[in-house]
């Protein structure tokens, strides 16, 4: 997704494991190593292609209600 210029989150609008990488962060994409040895691969023949052509879309307006929630 396309910068925010709302930085990092962790447990992003109190939704445990749901962390935002921004200015600083880091992005994982393939060809990187998992921990396991194996490698990230695009996910591509289907509706939810993901492939290396994707474009760099703006991050919706839901996930970004979410850095406006309380983290309580």
């Amino acid at each position: 997704m396309k910068p925010t210029g709302r930085g990092n989150a962790v447990n992003l609008g109190g939704l445990h494991g749901i962390d935002w990488r921004g200015h600083g962060g880091y992005a994982i994409a393939p060809p990187s190593a998992k921990d396991d040895g194996g490698t990230w691969e695009w996910m591509t023949g289907s509706p939810l292609d993901l492939g290396p052509d994707t474009p760099i879309m703006a991050a919706p307006e839901w996930v970004l209600s979410l850095f406006d929630r309380s983290r309580t």
